[in-house]
């Protein structure tokens, strides 16, 4: 068997699990089920119980804490991929290095040991450039692109993304999609919020590139022909935002009429607000793949998107679209969609699709392909 090693030092101590934590975990058990690898990760001090639990079984491991640095200064180590373990590395005999999240990379092996990289967006490149002065954000830049030179092969999660690498740093990657890690068979547990109440669903932060603003402003031209409460489900980042759409409503007295929801909802809740919805609604301006569209879509709801490439991509074109930027085409596309539902025979067709498209099994099949690759040529 080949030596994999998956590096999960975008884990921070003290941090709940993100989404991106969860892909890793994802990939952790994905890849050791396929047989071909045995599997061992890197993780923080602290975090390895955590890690055992959320994956379910003893990983090996390679522990790290915040003084496993060759130099007293961990930029140096970066920009020279300096690891502190490399006797480690040899007693293992790593074959392959995967790190999950590129952007948040933090460390940079020698390069006999192939180390691949996703790449999930590049939202932060425009987050940053609208934050620094010019000045600082190239030098940003030029750091970065000493960075991006470290790792050999990266692997993006769309299209899209992988355009916008070549665009940003001059970096070519294949396309391996997301695979589908909502668990769809758990059983729901009810939101008295919503029990009895027809309601259209976002589910998204509150970021302000998810452009929750237009959805609101579009559904505040409907209210009075719909009875449907508008449900956005967010998280506790992106306070003032909140507060700022929570303004907007009241403004548009239609307050009474929209749930905003930064609480933390376990998995069989999210399944019943999911499962329950009239209407899936993503007006997201910008993302590096999309997941929300498609649970919703396995749990057989309607879904509607605004017709950004990627979203379009993901999608495969089989769900309709809006212009994110006019408020009076979600507006008109959400009638639409409540008036016209798919039947119940295309609703499970799309589901059994999207199923199988976005299987766990088929995304580590392509991860295999293309590591074999490397290995074989080592």
């Amino acid at each position: 068997m080949y030596q994999l090693l998956i590096d999960c030092s975008h884990f921070y101590s003290g941090k709940n699990l993100c989404s991106l934590d969860y892909y890793a975990i994802h990939l952790i058990k994905g890849f050791r089920e396929s047989g071909i690898f045995d599997v061992s990760v890197i993780v923080w001090k602290g975090r390895e119980s955590y890690l055992d639990h959320m994956v379910g079984f003893n990983v090996p491991k390679i522990i790290i804490d915040e003084h496993s640095h060759v130099t007293p200064w961990p930029i140096v180590d970066r920009l020279l991929g300096l690891v502190s373990f490399k006797k480690e590395l040899a007693e293992r005999n790593i074959d392959i290095i995967l790190t999950p999240y590129h952007f948040d990379c933090k460390i940079f092996f020698p390069r006999k040991y192939h180390q691949h990289a996703v790449v999930h967006d590049l939202t932060s490149y425009h987050i940053l450039k609208a934050k620094m002065g010019k000045l600082k954000y190239f030098f940003w830049r030029v750091y970065r692109r000493l960075l991006i030179q470290k790792i050999p092969y990266y692997i993006s999660i769309s299209e899209e993304t992988r355009k916008e690498l070549n665009y940003f740093e001059n970096k070519d990657s294949v396309v391996v999609h997301n695979s589908l890690i909502f668990d769809f068979n758990i059983k729901e547990k009810a939101i008295e919020e919503v029990c009895d109440r027809p309601y259209i669903l976002d589910v998204n932060c509150f970021n302000k590139h998810k452009n929750a603003e237009t959805l609101i402003r579009g559904f505040a031209l409907i209210v009075g022909k719909i009875p449907h409460m508008l449900y956005l489900k967010g998280d506790r980042n992106y306070e003032d935002l909140c507060e700022h759409y929570k303004e907007l409503a009241a403004n548009l007295h239609v307050q009474d009429r929209i749930i905003f929801d930064q609480s933390y909802r376990p998995v069989e809740e999210m399944r019943y607000l999911y499962a329950h919805a009239d209407l899936f609604v993503s007006p997201s301006l910008r993302e590096g793949f999309g997941w929300t569209p498609i649970e919703a879509a396995v749990l057989k709801v309607p879904v509607l998107v605004s017709d950004i490439n990627v979203l379009k991509e993901i999608t495969c074109g089989k769900v309709p679209t809006f212009d994110p930027h006019s408020t009076e085409d979600i507006a008109d596309k959400i009638l639409s969609a409540l008036e016209n539902r798919p039947s119940e025979r295309k609703l499970g067709e799309l589901s059994a699709y999207f199923l199988e498209r976005y299987s766990t099994e088929k995304q580590i099949r392509q991860f295999t392909e293309i590591l074999l690759r490397r290995v074989q040529k080592k």
